[in-house]
């Protein structure tokens, strides 16, 4: 059976879909590639690039890119001339209409050496809704030779219009066990600190909740710091839920209030894990916990909210995520969000 894109771990019913699309020719000339940062998205959205150019693509017994043919070479040094990155400028909060313009422009040219001319828009949801409709004249009708991978942690926040153009591909959480074998095969220091440090090896697989890229990153001191103070954040978030301390939800607060929206948007999308793991907890028992390590200290909390209040707080907590992206005031962002909640 033919390998796809090898260089992405797990996803393993996702890579069969696309390796199969582009051998029968079937792929479709846009998507939206969804997931949190070290999700994969980078790795996936070039190794499509590489496989749709792929010198050894009709070959039965190499895998889907080769990786080593002359094509496969470039696009891995990012010196190929049919890869275009799009992203906003530095120090920009938005995507404009310009550079998607300057695209649009672009795509009127055939390949200069493959089959296929990717371009690849980086933080799509940051598009403005100008840019979001120039891009959609071109989704719309797409020239042949023409890939659009538009990367996002919250696709929410692009236009419908864009989004029933571009199918959404969300790239999966790893088992703990997938993580595990990649950190050892790949880090000594993971290796080392499995074998000597057990506890704290455990604690960063879950830390890292599934994501490789958390987890490579969470090798560095720093960011097991990072991490600590994300799951104090966590339990604060878990303290006012439940109302054990009448002084939690205003410290919750204050903790959020001075976030860049970037910052906060991660925060929020903790709250959604520890959300996402009470509710299976009341729905089916055990599950593979995002936040909690284990089934008895997720069903003790469970226990202390009703599933009425987890429903609001759901609810509350997508909308905050939905509104981050808007120019909704920071602070009457949070109060709506904390009133929906039930925390104040």
């Amino acid at each position: 059976m033919k390998q796809f894109f090898p260089s992405l771990i797990g996803n393993e019913q996702l890579k069969n879909q696309l390796g199969n699309d582009i051998l029968s020719g079937t792929l479709s000339h846009a998507f939206i590639l969804s997931g949190p940062a070290g999700s994969g998205r980078h790795t996936l959205a070039l190794s499509l690039a590489m496989a749709l150019n792929c010198q050894h693509k009709s070959s039965g017994s190499e895998p889907l890119p080769c990786g080593y043919c002359a094509s496969c070479k470039k696009f891995l040094a990012h010196q190929h001339p049919d890869l275009t990155v799009v992203g906003k400028e530095k120090d920009r909060a938005t995507l404009g209409v310009d550079a998607i313009r300057n695209v649009r422009t672009d795509t009127s040219y055939p390949p200069t050496e493959g089959g296929y001319k990717i371009y690849v828009i980086e933080e799509a949801e940051t598009m403005t809704a100008e840019a979001q409709n120039a891009l959609l004249l071109t989704l719309e009708s797409p020239p042949e030779y023409v890939v659009f991978l538009l990367l996002s942690q919250n696709p929410a926040l692009l236009l419908e219009t864009v989004r029933s153009r571009a199918p959404t591909l969300r790239l999966e959480l790893l088992s703990d066990e997938t993580v595990s074998a990649y950190l050892v095969s790949h880090s000594s220091s993971a290796k080392k600190m499995r074998d000597t440090q057990p506890e704290v090896f455990s604690r960063l697989l879950h830390a890292s909740a599934g994501n490789l890229g958390a987890a490579l990153s969470l090798l560095e001191s720093k960011s097991r710091a990072a991490a600590d103070k994300r799951n104090e954040l966590g339990i604060l978030f878990l303290n006012a839920l439940r109302g054990k301390k009448a002084l939690s939800s205003i410290n919750l607060i204050k903790s959020l209030s001075p976030l860049k929206r970037p910052d906060l948007a991660q925060a929020f999308n903790l709250f959604n894990e520890i959300l996402r793991d009470l509710y299976l907890c009341k729905q089916s028992g055990f599950s593979e916990f995002l936040f909690f390590e284990t089934e008895a200290e997720v069903q003790a909390v469970a226990d202390c909210i009703s599933s009425q209040k987890l429903a609001g707080a759901i609810d509350a907590t997508t909308e905050a995520l939905d509104q981050i992206g808007s120019n909704m005031n920071v602070s009457l962002l949070l109060h709506v969000w904390a009133v929906g909640c039930g925390i104040l």
